[in-house]
């Protein structure tokens, strides 16, 4: 598609209107002036597209998402890209469905790619692994819960990256994502059940717990899956240690049979509680497992609690 070009003039006005948009009514400008805006998102000039793809943003307009879900897909610029994310996020609802989409090709059961930020940065004007992070930003700012299904879709993504977007965004919608892992957790894929039991300890569910508790040491695991029910029982622990006292004191229990990787990564996150988490503390420098006994003493001390306290030998 052919480029314009935007003389001086009109564009000390896009640089007005992006100081002040409220003094010219550009949240509710015509389809007119949407598609004019849309033309300089065209332009041959990188730095009057990243105006102009600014400006659609600000309007907080429906019609501004097709130039917009355009710039993300094929602009060469990483600028401009980043900013089209952006203002997508902005025009909310309407923005949802075609970035949804453009993760929709990233959804497997199980890793076959990872592409972390370093492999990103250096091709980030053209990779389809850039603008994709993008798509995934812009979902998981758009404000309100509309975008939560396909955040949640998007937790079983190949690419690192979109991956942990979507669950920090989910992280933080806790009332309305907490209950939905709960209903679909079983449904799940493997690698998906991992990232979900990661989310619920992020969210601090306590209401996860009974589901944690099940998924821990789970009976009956072919040989062949050994391997993975051991990282999902790290995981677990490290939900527990997150999701509030009643998570604390079933962290304690549940390490009585727990190898020391387990309980190194679980333990520490009972600091995290300080004082409120002591009784289950102290409890645990009660346990025969030696692990347990001195990564409880470590945090206690952390905390300034282990005078008067000694590790027991058994």
């Amino acid at each position: 598609m052919k480029r314009t070009h935007v003389s001086g003039p009109l564009w000390m006005i896009v640089a007005v209107l992006l100081a002040c948009p409220s003094c010219f009514g550009l949240h509710s400008l015509g389809h007119g002036e949407i598609d004019h805006l849309a033309a300089q998102s065209l332009s041959d000039d990188p730095a009057i597209r990243l105006k102009a793809v600014q400006a659609l943003g600000l309007t907080g307009a429906a019609q501004a998402e097709e130039p917009l879900v355009s710039t993300l897909q094929h602009d060469s610029s990483s600028e401009v890209t980043w900013a089209a994310a952006k203002s997508l996020a902005l025009v909310g609802a309407a923005s949802i469905e075609p970035l949804s989409a453009m993760l929709r090709d990233t959804l497997q059961s199980y890793d076959t790619v990872q592409v972390g930020p370093s492999a990103m940065r250096r091709k980030q004007d053209t990779s389809g692994p850039w603008r994709r992070w993008c798509a995934a930003w812009a979902l998981a700012h758009v404000t309100g819960d509309n975008a939560t299904e396909s955040l949640f879709a998007a937790l079983n993504s190949n690419e690192w990256a979109v991956r942990t977007e979507a669950g920090l965004a989910l992280a933080k919608r806790a009332s309305a994502v907490g209950p939905l892992l709960l209903h679909k957790f079983d449904s799940l894929p493997p690698m998906a059940q991992a990232r979900a039991v990661w989310l619920l300890g992020e969210m601090r569910y306590e209401k996860a717990i009974p589901l944690l508790l099940r998924v821990y040491g789970k009976e009956g695991t072919p040989d062949s899956l050994r391997g993975w029910q051991r990282m999902m029982d790290s995981y677990v622990l490290e939900a527990l240690g997150k999701t509030g006292l009643s998570g604390c004191r079933t962290t304690v229990n549940l390490l009585e049979r727990s190898g020391s990787v387990d309980v190194f990564r679980a333990i520490p996150f009972l600091q995290s509680f300080g004082k409120a988490a002591l009784p289950a503390l102290i409890s645990a420098l009660e346990s025969r497992n030696p692990d347990v006994q001195w990564a409880t003493a470590v945090v206690l001390e952390r905390l300034g609690q282990f005078r008067g306290h000694t590790i027991k030998n058994y």
